[in-house]
């Protein structure tokens, strides 16, 4: 299993989930996520801006900053078919998994 990282911002509302092995070749953005894809259109890393807000549009009580700075890793699975990928990136606050996983969905562009 890769290792992933997870870096958070509290002064900017910034969490950075990452593969630390892997390098972004290219991003898509949506909205307050940034997606990193590398040249094997594998993902990188992700992005979350407004984290506190954008991730309790997922969870059923509100996420608080407290919360964030206390995530102690993070697991990305992602699915691909014909040119789509369904992320779910799964957060662990302080070791207990956080029930509602975030879904993304996004296009992939053809590689030529």
């Amino acid at each position: 299993m890769e290792k992933i990282k997870v870096k958070y911002d509290e002064e900017f509302d910034d969490l950075y989930v990452f593969k630390s092995d892997r390098k972004a070749n290219f991003s898509v953005n949506l909205d307050e996520l940034v997606i990193d894809i590398d040249s094997n259109n594998n993902i990188s890393g992700i992005e979350i801006m407004d984290a506190a807000n954008t991730i309790s549009q997922f969870t059923p009580e509100k996420f608080s900053k407290e919360k964030l700075k206390n995530i102690t890793r993070a697991e990305i699975i992602t699915s691909a078919k014909g040119n789509a990928m369904m992320v779910m990136m799964m957060l662990y606050y302080k070791e207990k998994l956080i029930e509602h996983k975030v879904p993304i969905t996004i296009a992939m562009p053809t590689v030529r």
